[in-house]
């Protein structure tokens, strides 16, 4: 049976937890029958096996000023990148990648409801002052989404990911290619890590209650990418039959 409209996931979760690997493995195993919209950065389309990256130009240009808000330690700089992206995200490139390639699944590796509604209380000292189920309901009129069909919530700890993100770092340096090369955000230091894992289990909770379906945490500091990425995989493949 034909599905009315695509199954939607998220792999959210602090960086350094394994989001974007995760979900290229996920993406490059997947039946060639799947189309697959991967929003969040970078964004890019897999039918019929082919891999295409879209909107590289106004991911690009995000990246920018992202990169210069860290380079200058501003979080103003880094919020105004963030919104422009969630904006982005939810109300022009998912919708238009919908229509162009009509795919079975979008998956992001970033939760657009979810993930900002953590970030603002590093980057926004308003919005992170208010209660998570108001963060939620704004970041949903700003998108114009709903919740996600099913959530993958990475957990790590902090200091693990801090390793993680400094290696990669280390291995791009020494000439290892990536589609998004990585810089250090000024979030990412073990204590405000842990600050924002706290804010996601509370933003996990929240939506829960507030009529996300399905959420499944995933410990990934004992657990492979592959692993993990398995998991995720037979979850998904599970939803689309």
């Amino acid at each position: 049976m034909e599905r009315i409209r695509p199954l939607t996931a998220s792999i959210t979760g602090i960086d350094g937890a394994g989001k974007s690997t995760v979900a290229d493995i996920v993406t490059s195993r997947m039946s060639p029958d799947i189309s697959i919209a991967k929003i969040s950065r970078p964004v890019y389309s897999v039918v019929q096996g082919e891999k295409r990256l879209r909107y590289r130009g106004l991911m690009h240009a995000v990246d920018v000023l992202h990169g210069f808000g860290d380079e200058h330690q501003s979080r103003k700089l880094s919020l105004s990148a963030n919104a422009v992206d969630v904006f982005l995200q939810g109300r022009i490139i998912e919708p238009s990648l919908i229509r162009k390639i009509k795919p079975q699944l979008v998956l992001g590796t970033r939760d657009y409801l979810i993930d900002p509604s953590v970030y603002a209380t590093y980057y926004s000292s308003i919005l992170g002052q208010k209660p998570m189920d108001e963060r939620l309901d704004f970041f949903r009129r700003l998108t114009g989404s709903e919740f996600r069909d099913v959530v993958f919530f990475l957990t790590v700890p902090p200091d693990v990911a801090v390793s993680r993100i400094e290696k990669r770092i280390a291995e791009e340096a020494m000439g290892q290619q990536s589609t998004r090369p990585k810089w250090k955000h000024m979030h990412e230091r073990a204590e405000h890590l842990g600050r924002l894992q706290e804010e996601y289990y509370a933003a996990i909770d929240t939506a829960s209650k507030k009529g996300a379906k399905e959420i499944h945490e995933i410990d990934t500091s004992n657990s492979s990418q592959h692993e993990v990425a398995d998991f995720i995989l037979s979850t998904l493949n599970d939803l689309l039959t």
